[in-house]
C-alpha cells in the first residue's frame, strides 16, 4: 500500500522563514504548496528544493488584502 502523502501549505515562502520552514518540511518529506507574491522567486525555491524526493506547487499570489485574494480564486 502506498503511503499517503501530507502536504503543507506555506506563505511567504520566496525567502526568510517562510523559505526556511519550506526547507525544513522538504527535508521531512511533506509535499509542498509554497505562496508569494514574486513567481520567479518560488520558481527559484523550488529548485533548491529539487534535491527533496517532493512535490512542489507555486503559487504566485498577493495576500495582503482579502479582496486580492478572494479576486485569485
Amino acid at each position: 500500500m502506498k503511503k499517503m502523502s501530507q502536504t503543507v501549505l506555506i506563505t511567504g515562502a520566496s525567502n526568510g522563514i517562510g523559505k526556511a520552514c519550506a526547507r525544513v518540511f522538504a527535508r521531512k518529506g511533506y509535499d509542498l504548496v509554497l505562496v508569494a507574491r514574486h513567481r520567479e522567486k518560488l520558481e527559484a525555491v523550488k529548485a533548491e528544493l529539487s534535491e527533496y524526493d517532493v512535490q512542489i506547487k507555486v503559487i504566485a499570489m498577493d495576500l495582503t488584502g482579502e479582496d486580492l485574494c478572494r479576486r485569485s480564486i
